[in-house]
């Protein structure tokens, strides 16, 4: 395998990253979209190279959120210049095709090489519990992505019970590569 950011985030694959709500996935994730973006180490392991990350945020306050996590990281505009952030974007729903289309245009656009969704479920526009919704996610978001070979990190809930996994229809974990909890 090759890695991005080992154990978490392999190359040119789809994983999602989940639990509880207020946990600390977005400030996991943040953190090591910034380490690929600058090129520095993340959970104790340095990307071979910095790479331009498209960060997909449905969730956090940009300027009460975003900025005093990067601030805590000690990380200011000047290191920001690999980071596409996108904060409460007007994006299509990603299970319609052109809510496909606009990511992938807007990961040319930017010349992104990694793709963080936070949090999936609000990027959609079908029911959360039915496959149809995830099984149209993945055919205009997911396929396109890895034919693309752009690796996509997405951040998620778990349902009431944790162990049972993410909330949602099960097609929605039929898609990815790893599922991290």
């Amino acid at each position: 395998e090759e890695w991005i950011i080992e154990p978490l985030l392999p190359a040119r694959r789809l994983v999602a990253l989940y639990s509880a709500p207020k946990v600390g996935k977005s400030l996991l994730m943040l953190e090591i979209a910034v380490a690929v973006a600058t090129g520095r180490p993340a959970l104790g392991v340095t990307p071979d190279r910095a790479r331009r990350v498209l960060y997909v945020d449905f969730e956090n306050d940009p300027k009460a959120d975003i900025r005093e996590r990067l601030q805590a990281m000690n990380i200011g505009p000047g290191d920001l210049e690999n980071l596409c952030y996108l904060s409460y974007p007007n994006l299509a729903a990603l299970d319609s095709e052109r809510g496909g289309v606009e990511l992938t245009q807007t990961i040319a656009v930017y010349e992104c090489e990694v793709v963080v969704i936070d949090t999936v479920s609000r990027s959609i526009a079908g029911e959360e519990n039915e496959n149809d919704t995830w099984r149209a996610f993945y055919r205009h978001t997911g396929l396109k992505l890895k034919q693309a070979g752009v690796p996509l990190a997405r951040l998620d809930h778990s349902g009431k019970d944790e162990t049972n996994g993410q909330r949602g229809g099960s097609a929605k974990s039929g898609d990815i590569d790893a599922v991290w909890r």
